[in-house]
C-alpha cells in the first residue's frame, strides 16, 4: 500500500539514523499536484521529525506553484496539514548555481520527484534533467522517482540514481503499461 511505498522512498534516510525532517522536492513541478498530494497524504504527514516539501519550476512559472502551496495549506481551508512546510524555488535543469543556491536544508532532499516533467525528446532537455538530479541525490540513501504519461494511453515510471561515478540516469526500475 501507500505506506509501504513510502517507507521504501525514505529508507535511506531511516538508516542514516537521523531525525530531521524528510525533504521531498520536486523538479518541473508546475501546478505542484505531486507535491501537494504528498504533502497532503496521512501516511507523509505522520513522518517523524516532519516533512518539508519543496516545489521547483522554472524561476518564471514556479508563482503557479506557490500559489497553489499557499491556496493548499489547512490554514486557508486546504489538506496540507499545519505540520507541512511548503517551499517553492526557480531551479532551471542543469545550472550548477540554481542547485547551489538552493538552502542546504533542501539542497539534497531525501526524495526528488518529478511528474510529466518534459514534452521534448530534446537530449540537451534530457541531459541537463540528469545532471540537476545528480546533483540533488549525490550521496546513497537519496532516491528519484519520475512518472510520466505517454501519449493519453499509456504510463510510464521509473526510479532513477546514479552510478558509483556519480554520474545520473541510471535506470533502477520501472515499467511501460
Amino acid at each position: 500500500g501507500r505506506e509501504d511505498v513510502w517507507d521504501r522512498l525514505t529508507a535511506g534516510k531511516r538508516r542514516a539514523g537521523t531525525r530531521a525532517p524528510t525533504t521531498t522536492l520536486e523538479l518541473g513541478a508546475g501546478t505542484g499536484l505531486a507535491t501537494l498530494l504528498v504533502a497532503s497524504s496521512e501516511t507523509a504527514s505522520r513522518e517523524e521529525g516532519g516533512l518539508v516539501c519543496v516545489m521547483t519550476d522554472l524561476p518564471e512559472v514556479v508563482a503557479l506553484a506557490r500559489a497553489n502551496a499557499r491556496e493548499n495549506k489547512e490554514e486557508n481551508g486546504g489538506r496540507v496539514p499545519r505540520g507541512v512546510l511548503l517551499a517553492t524555488r526557480g531551479v532551471r535543469w542543469g545550472r550548477e548555481e540554481d542547485v547551489e543556491a538552493l538552502p542546504e536544508a533542501i539542497r539534497w532532499p531525501d526524495v526528488v520527484l518529478g511528474a510529466d516533467l518534459m514534452y521534448t525528446s530534446d537530449e540537451g532537455v534530457i541531459r541537463a534533467l540528469a545532471k540537476t538530479t545528480g546533483m540533488l541525490v549525490r550521496d546513497s540513501g537519496r532516491v528519484a522517482v519520475f512518472a510520466a504519461c505517454v501519449l493519453a494511453t499509456r504510463a510510464g515510471s521509473g526510479v532513477f540514481g546514479t552510478d558509483d561515478e556519480g554520474d545520473a540516469g541510471q535506470t533502477l526500475g520501472g515499467s511501460d503499461e
